[in-house]
């Protein structure tokens, strides 16, 4: 029995204490759609950071090869002594 009152004493004392159910409702609406909002974003910042890390993984992934069979953009493959790499 006294577990049900104290709610009752809640719900009825609620104007006295100045609170606003109505506007407590917006603000819990509002806060809802942002987090949604902020959730969005952060799955589109997300996808796009791992294409971006995909994309520069490939291109290194490319760049490493092109060293390894000797297909460097700079010119011949030689070293200081003018030896060629093998």
């Amino acid at each position: 029995m006294v577990i049900m009152g104290y709610p009752w004493f809640l719900y009825q004392g609620r104007e006295e204490r100045g609170i606003d159910i109505d506007g407590w409702l917006d603000l819990v609406a509002e806060e809802k759609a942002l987090r949604k909002e902020v959730s969005k974003i952060a799955e589109n910042y997300d996808e796009r950071l791992w294409r971006e890390r995909q994309e520069e993984s490939e291109r290194n992934e490319g760049e490493r090869r092109n060293v390894e069979r000797g297909e460097i953009e700079d010119g011949p493959s030689e070293n200081t002594r003018g030896e060629h790499r093998r």
